[in-house]
């Protein structure tokens, strides 16, 4: 498999995965205006855009600052549910998410194109 081939699906893969991103923060945009959590329903307002701009970093090649952007905002969204709505609503799952993330896009996309030394 050539690098080219292999860089064309992993950002195949990546825009899939923007693609899921996408829908649920639209998701999260109805259920935060369906309760009158009017600073969350910004928050993913401002996710939405975030995300549909994101689309542009998977088609340009530049994954790991897409990876990496992503994480970030997961926390951030994460850290914002957790002052607004409280600890209840357990949103500091969302932790695990961007965790889970990072290790599964660090070995699947990033790892392919860092050159591993041998000691010898």
């Amino acid at each position: 498999m050539s690098s080219n081939d292999s860089t064309a699906k992993e950002q195949s893969f990546l825009f899939n995965v923007n693609k899921i991103f996408l829908v649920i923060h639209l998701l999260m945009l109805f259920m935060f205006s369906s309760l009158g959590v009017d600073l969350m329903a910004g928050v993913s307002l401002i996710s939405i855009c975030f995300y549909f701009l994101a689309f542009s970093l998977t088609k340009s090649e530049k994954l790991s600052i897409y990876v990496y952007s992503v994480a970030v905002e997961i926390l951030l969204h994460m850290i914002l549910a957790v002052v607004c709505l409280g600890i209840q609503c357990n949103f500091q799952l969302f932790l695990i998410d961007a965790m889970f993330f990072l290790f599964a896009m660090d070995y699947v996309v990033l790892r392919k194109k860092k050159r591993i030394m041998s000691p010898f």
